[in-house]
């Protein structure tokens, strides 16, 4: 993810006329898909700590690599 970051962040300070609008852009680019790998995460853990529901591992997996697949 920190790859990813970097790529969008240079992409958004080269497009924008200021750092504002570049920072405004990248967390809208970045916001939606860093939530769900972050909160897909969380519930994998979770479920193998068993502190929250069981996960099927593999679906989860195949969710996350599906997500990380899309475009920038």
């Amino acid at each position: 993810m920190a790859i990813e970051d970097s790529v969008v962040l240079g992409e958004e300070i080269a497009a924008k006329a200021d750092v504002e609008s570049a920072l405004q852009a990248y967390h809208a680019r970045r916001y939606d898909r860093c939530k769900y790998i972050v909160d897909a995460s969380i519930g994998i853990c979770r479920g193998q700590l068993g502190i929250g529901p069981p996960v099927d591992q593999a679906e989860a997996n195949r969710g996350l690599f599906a997500r990380i697949a899309q475009p920038l």
